[in-house]
């Protein structure tokens, strides 16, 4: 996982150099957060991250456009954030989706739709790169595994 980490980090900051992309540290974050032993490991981690911080970004946003981003507000779009994540059952998305909450209502870099629709798409993307390098390494690295070990490879 340690080479697969670094070469995720590699190509998604090379990515965002190369396109002048803001974000390239949420989708670092995120690739490396996601990788798992096993693919199906890291795909269910990788949908959860995806799509609880789709509703934390969301509901940051949605809230700071139409009252404001007060410390009022943030606590109750956390709350909402809890609330919705709890029924949707993101029980191991909610950290996230209550950071990405946090980050797109208090940050002001930028307008709050921007912070947000970056946040979501980093998010995604670093999720993404993840789970397409652990498909091509998967079967390298089991090779690789049974070159060492000294068992028979199947074809």
């Amino acid at each position: 996982m340690a080479l697969e980490a670094a070469i995720c980090t590699f190509v998604i900051i090379s990515a965002y150099n190369y396109g002048h992309l803001a974000g390239a540290m949420w989708a670092v974050v995120s690739a490396v957060l996601v990788l798992q032993p096993a693919f199906d490991q890291s795909f269910a981690t990788a949908l959860i991250r995806v799509v609880a911080n789709l509703l934390g970004a969301a509901v940051g946003s949605f809230i700071t456009v139409s009252h404001g981003h007060s410390t009022e507000d943030i606590c109750v779009a956390l709350a909402v954030v809890i609330i919705v994540g709890e029924r949707l059952r993101l029980d191991k998305g909610l950290r996230s989706a209550c950071a990405s909450v946090v980050i797109v209502m208090m940050s002001t870099e930028s307008s709050v739709l921007h912070r947000g629709v970056e946040r979501a798409s980093s998010v995604a993307l670093g999720c993404a790169v993840a789970l397409i390098l652990q498909l091509i390494m998967q079967p390298i690295v089991s090779r690789l595994d049974h070159v060492f070990t000294g068992e028979d490879v199947a074809d």
